[in-house]
């Protein structure tokens, strides 16, 4: 409840408690059958052995779209499959949405319509009207780890969604709405498992074509099998994941931190992945040698420098770096690598703390 008042919701919020009474400032009802109208979203946070009957409820009173948060289900034992396949039956049965279970909820900072309910005891930063960046997650650890890096300025996460077991909303169910979101740039995903490996393919490519979307895939064993019986390759591997990830379109990193390095690069180019050729800046000739050995490496094309370009680095830079790429300035003069020098002359200069 204080969650989904933090980010600024400005719908209507009714408690559902069997005795009633104020909860955080709103006036309870003892029963899901006594909102009227129906909302548009219930969000259950009972005991498991209660969901049930909960969404049943919520179904018989005109509730169409349920997001439950507790575990207790397909991760649970045989007691909790039984539990979800019940539950998974009563959803076909009513024609309701169902998100989760076992998820931490979802989040997003959208200026029209901030909300946020979660179990997650933050909130991203806002993004504005455009340059937010989405996390969907089978993973609700990652959520916070990405969230904090969010806070710290590196990148700006405004959208992140924790899928749990995936009822109905699985990671191609989201990545499909947020590709159609204009406030998000990008999409990034963290994936443990497929379960419809060729609905994700036909979601990702037709997002990427129009949004960078990068996917972290978590170790190499359930997503290996089941991208491996689609894309043919050996059972269980890594180059099954690589083949899929590259058949989808998407990104594929091997951390977390890269996962949110790609997100930060990703708002340079918020219509889809930059092209193939490299300029190559360093402050000194080693690292410059390393870093256009791995753009050759990775398929990078180190283009050379436009003859406007080098006239006027020539006409900017002392007389002993190079003008070619990689452009490598040298290490003896100090500030010849400073902020001030790559400035461009129209471009007001950028504090010292900008971030990347």
């Amino acid at each position: 409840m204080q969650m989904i008042a933090r980010p600024g919701y400005r719908g209507r919020v009714v408690p559902v408690n069997p005795r009633g009474g104020r909860i955080f400032g709103h006036d309870a009802v003892a029963s899901i059958g006594a909102v009227t109208p129906p909302d548009e979203l219930v969000v259950v946070v009972v005991r498991p052995g209660a969901v049930i009957e909960v969404v049943r409820e919520a179904a018989a009173s005109g509730h169409r779209h349920v997001l439950v948060l507790p575990g207790g289900f397909a991760e649970a034992g045989a007691e909790g499959r039984a539990r979800y396949a019940a539950l998974r039956a009563l959803i076909e049965e009513t024609d309701i949405v169902g998100a989760g279970p076992n998820c931490a909820g979802r989040i997003s900072m959208d200026a029209a319509w901030p909300h946020a309910p979660t179990f997650f005891r933050d909130l991203p930063p806002c993004a504005g009207p455009r340059g937010g960046r989405a996390f969907v997650s089978q993973s609700g650890a990652l959520i916070e780890e990405s969230m904090a890096r969010a806070n710290a300025g590196r990148p700006p996460i405004s959208a992140l969604v924790s899928v749990g077991n995936g009822l109905q909303l699985g990671v191609e169910g989201y990545l499909d709405y947020l590709g159609c979101d204009p406030a998000i740039a990008a999409v990034l995903l963290y994936v443990e498992s497929v379960s419809d490996p060729r609905r994700l393919r036909a979601v990702a490519r037709r997002v990427a074509a129009i949004k960078p979307v990068g996917a972290l895939f978590g170790g190499s064993t359930a997503p290996g099998a089941t991208a491996a019986a689609y894309t043919g390759a050996a059972a269980n591997s890594d180059a099954a994941i690589e083949a899929y990830a590259a058949d989808c379109a998407m990104l594929r990193v091997r951390s977390l931190a890269e996962l949110l390095l790609a997100a930060r690069g990703f708002g340079f180019y918020p219509n889809g992945r930059p092209g193939r050729r490299v300029l190559v800046l360093s402050n000194s000739g080693g690292p410059g040698v390393r870093a256009s050995g791995r753009a050759a490496g990775t398929g990078r094309d180190l283009a050379p420098l436009p003859t406007a370009m080098a006239a006027t680095l020539r006409a900017i830079l002392p007389a002993e770096p190079a003008i070619a790429n990689p452009l490598g300035l040298l290490a003896m003069r100090a500030r010849t690598a400073s902020p001030r020098r790559w400035r461009p002359r129209s471009m007001p200069e950028a504090p010292p703390s900008t971030p990347f």
